[in-house]
């Protein structure tokens, strides 16, 4: 792309243009946040990841990750800009239902 400047009206004329570009760009990246806010919710739904792969059940029955909703519920667009966008969990424990962890016992020499 080239652009020629000749005079200041010029100039303006083609910030204004990019400021456009710029707020349509934040826009369409706080849409795509909000989608995949929903497509997260969904998944919750239908206990199933993005790809359609049912969760593993939980050995107390009943709803997958949803004993209480709070995990659910705490997804929520964090930020989003022209160039990017971030969601985040609010509850603490989200990290380890997404990555895990080790639980070692404190007294005991196995879990029950």
């Amino acid at each position: 792309m080239e652009v020629k400047i000749t005079g200041g009206r010029e100039l303006i004329e083609l910030a204004k243009k990019f400021s456009q570009t710029s707020k349509l760009m934040a826009g369409f990246s706080r849409s795509m946040a909000e989608e995949t806010v929903d497509l997260v919710k969904d998944g919750f739904d239908k206990e199933s990841d993005p790809y359609g792969k049912k969760w593993k059940a939980t050995a107390r029955g009943g709803e997958i990750l949803s004993n209480n909703g709070h995990l659910k519920n705490g997804i929520k667009v964090k930020s989003a800009t022209k160039s990017k966008f971030a969601v985040t969990a609010s509850v603490k424990y989200a990290s380890v239902h997404q990555g895990g962890m080790t639980i070692r016992p404190k007294t005991a020499k196995v879990l029950r």
